[in-house]
């Protein structure tokens, strides 16, 4: 028995599964899509190598079951010469999941290194369960340690999910427990206040010329003077998330040298924002308007998103967090400023701001990316962004490097089952635990398919797919030259 990352496209893992459409227990089928630069743990060596049989035992862990269960990968048969081996590959991949939040951003990247860094954490339990899948069977004394986790700015469909994380480690059933520690976190320095007013929505502020800064910027988010109740509580799953002797940073636009530790696998990430200026000697962020030119604070706090480019190879990232207008023309003006010429093109983008309207066409332009990926959701009533916006979509295709843009979209991607009609009155319960009373019944769907999209790249070739209820109908290989010069691939069959 032995674990082995996994050098195909995409394989099929079959077994018995439930389903959650007829209800009842299915031998044969498909339990899980495997992708390339998974690990894979092989009951048996020899059966891989072995011409004349046909299924490879495996073991898998079953994210309904929560146990560790025994599954098999039928292998290629070629005429003359048998089954065909599966291949397998030395060295980790460099690999980002896109994660289906809802309204809300959380990314996952895995680097070569093994080292991990999250990205934001959605709002709600989803961030909690897809750690739990995807790191099972932690405990107190062995928990999963990331190396970092990075909130772009402190909206909460993009950190307060992670308040979750630490009130599942006592959840009833086993598999929904996660046991999660970061060695870093990282901000944009701004803390909201609580207080009442635009002008003293971080703080004080300070006026320059027609300019207003906030001028309480803040390394350890913990040391803020005022805070918003949903900042007191981050203070307290902070404690709970760092190790014990981690740390809580600022992060500005230059600050490259925090990630140096991680170039010696071949990957560089640089900081491209928020832009820090200084007001009577002291670090302040300038107030960005919108779209009516007024000062704004929630303009504000996403136009200072952490905006980080990662490199791997030919291969670029770029995440902007909830970027604007003002703050896209701002970044774009400070770039032009520096002695060395700051780079910000990329494979593959992670849409600013969920898709909105609010975007700069010559700076989605300036990143010129092959692959674009939009989360958002439409979830909830009080929350009708209509994001992605059709605009917006219609700008990535302009803004791509190519003929053939490719542009995913979390909430597209996700598959629900129509199940029939629930005959009221019944009781339900909300995410917040609450439970509802319904006097009448309504249509009844089940999330069969969470709308993630998996990114991987070994720093040239590059594989994007999204799942579907029944298998991968939709996945692309591209190839990148060291100009940046996007190449499609033929599509490989899964296996």
């Amino acid at each position: 028995m032995g674990k082995k990352i996994l050098d195909e496209y995409i394989v099929r893992l079959r077994g018995t599964r439930w389903n959650r459409v007829h209800q009842k227990s299915e031998k044969n089928k498909t339990v899980r899509m495997l992708f390339w630069g998974d690990e894979v743990e092989l009951i048996d060596d020899i059966q891989n190598e072995d011409a004349t049989r046909k299924k490879l035992d495996v073991k898998f862990y079953n994210y309904g079951t929560g146990e560790f269960e025994e599954g098999y990968i039928n292998k290629k048969f070629k005429k003359n010469i048998g089954y065909l081996p599966l291949c397998f590959r030395e060295g980790n991949l460099l690999q980002v999941l896109f994660l289906d939040v809802q309204q809300g951003d959380a990314s996952i990247v895995s680097l070569p290194s093994g080292e991990r860094i999250l990205i934001d954490g959605g709002e709600g339990k989803f961030i909690s369960r897809i750690l739990a899948a995807l790191y099972p069977k932690t405990t107190k004394t062995n928990p999963v340690v990331f190396d970092s986790i990075i909130v772009t700015h402190g909206d909460a469909d993009h950190f307060s999910g992670l308040f979750k994380i630490p009130e599942t480690e006592t959840h009833p059933t086993e598999r929904k427990r996660i046991f999660f520690k970061a060695r870093n976190i990282y901000h944009n320095g701004l803390v909201k206040s609580g207080l009442k007013g635009y002008k003293n929505a971080f703080g004080t502020s300070k006026p320059k010329g027609k300019l207003l800064y906030a001028t309480e910027i803040w390394n350890d988010s913990r040391d803020a003077v005022h805070k918003s109740n949903t900042f007191k509580k981050w203070d307290d799953a902070i404690n709970k998330l760092l190790t014990t002797d981690g740390k809580v940073r600022r992060l500005k636009f230059g600050d490259d040298e925090e990630f140096d530790r991680h170039e010696n696998n071949g990957v560089k990430i640089k900081v491209l924002g928020p832009i820090n200026e200084t007001l009577d000697g002291k670090d302040a962020l300038r107030y960005y308007r919108n779209e009516r030119g007024s000062k704004s604070a929630s303009h504000t706090v996403n136009g200072h998103s952490v905006t980080i480019r990662l490199s791997y190879n030919n291969v670029n990232f770029f995440f902007g967090g909830d970027l604007n207008i003002d703050a896209s023309e701002h970044l774009m003006h400070s770039y032009a400023q520096q002695d060395a010429a700051v780079n910000i093109r990329s494979e593959i983008m992670k849409v600013p701001h969920h898709g909105s309207h609010e975007y700069h066409l010559n700076f989605f332009k300036t990143i010129s990316p092959v692959i674009s990926i939009v989360s958002s959701g439409d979830e909830n009533v009080g929350k009708d962004y209509v994001h992605p916006r059709a605009n917006l979509l219609g700008a990535l295709g302009r803004a791509s490097r190519n003929d053939l843009p490719l542009i995913f979209c979390t909430e597209l991607a996700a598959f629900f089952a129509y199940m029939g009609v629930v005959l009221g009155p019944m009781e339900v319960v909300k995410d917040d635990g609450k439970k509802v009373k319904l006097k009448k019944g309504f249509p009844a769907f089940n999330r069969l398919v969470y709308g993630s999209v998996r990114v991987r790249t070994d720093g040239e070739r590059i594989l994007v797919a999204v799942e579907s209820s029944s298998s991968i109908k939709e996945y692309y290989v591209l190839k990148i030259d060291a100009l940046g010069n996007a190449t499609y691939m033929d599509k490989p069959s899964i296996i």
